[in-house]
């Protein structure tokens, strides 16, 4: 073979080897390049990435009262549900002046004689509001609102205390509640329920949520938002969120 022939299969086969390792040297990183993308654009990794924090209304606040630790059970006598105050374990904001109150009441009507909603200022321990209700439908959740007399609205900065009691034809009686504090709204908060929430008013987000979810209890978005509400920290009452009744509760004169 001549020289010239030599050198030039040498060439050849100093290029072909090139080719050849440029294929595999890009081969990988198209495909980790394919792969990446892949995962980005997975609807898995989306929903990991987007997933909202939990709700937090942890607080220092005082010890609320959800349940009746003291006579456990019920005006039926079955302690499988229990009336519960919908409060945060401690603590609790609001704007109003007249705040309104949600409770759970498990029981059916023949076993209830009637309801009665207290308020007190805590720090002079003196009741200022007493009102008897009649529930027209249970079981489900209820709202009582503080009646808007003179003498009862709330004074910023001030704590005060309230109490749901149930008194049952059987002649017992079960008592949840909570502390309420009102506080004003900063100038750049709005009175819509994401606002609520950043702002942590308690009654107000959970009143807001709860009359909506009253209209249209068959809304996913509402029933979704309903149980991150129960299931925040610092509230846990994650047992509530399957029940889906509402009752309603009408002043005795």
């Amino acid at each position: 073979m001549s020289i010239k022939k030599l050198i030039f299969s040498k060439h050849s086969l100093v290029i072909s080897l090139s080719w050849v390792m440029a294929g595999l040297t890009s081969y990988p990183i198209s495909v980790l390049a394919e792969s990446t993308s892949s995962t980005i654009n997975s609807p898995f990794f989306i929903t990991q990435s987007s997933q909202k924090p939990k709700l937090d209304f942890s607080s220092t606040g005082r010890p609320n009262r959800q349940t009746d630790a003291a006579s456990r059970g019920n005006c039926d006598g079955i302690e499988k549900k229990e009336l519960t105050a919908l409060v945060p374990k401690d603590g609790g904001l609001t704007i109003s002046e007249y705040p309104i109150f949600w409770v759970y009441v498990p029981n059916d009507l023949k076993d209830i004689r009637y309801a009665e909603l207290v308020l007190q200022d805590e720090a002079e321990q003196k009741t200022i509001e007493r009102t008897r209700y009649t529930l027209q439908s249970t079981p489900g959740f209820v709202s009582v609102t503080v009646p808007s007399k003179p003498k009862n609205p709330l004074e910023q900065g001030k704590i005060y205390n309230w109490y749901f009691r149930l008194v049952c034809n059987s002649g017992n009686s079960f008592d949840v509640g909570g502390t309420v504090e009102r506080v004003s709204l900063s100038s750049a908060a709005t009175n819509d329920y994401q606002s609520l929430l950043n702002n942590k008013l308690w009654y107000d987000a959970l009143n807001n949520l709860g009359e909506r979810r009253r209209r249209n209890p068959q809304d996913p978005t509402l029933n979704k938002q309903w149980a991150d509400l129960l299931e925040a920290n610092g509230v846990g009452l994650e047992r509530l969120t399957q029940e889906s009744g509402f009752g309603t509760v009408v002043p005795q004169s």
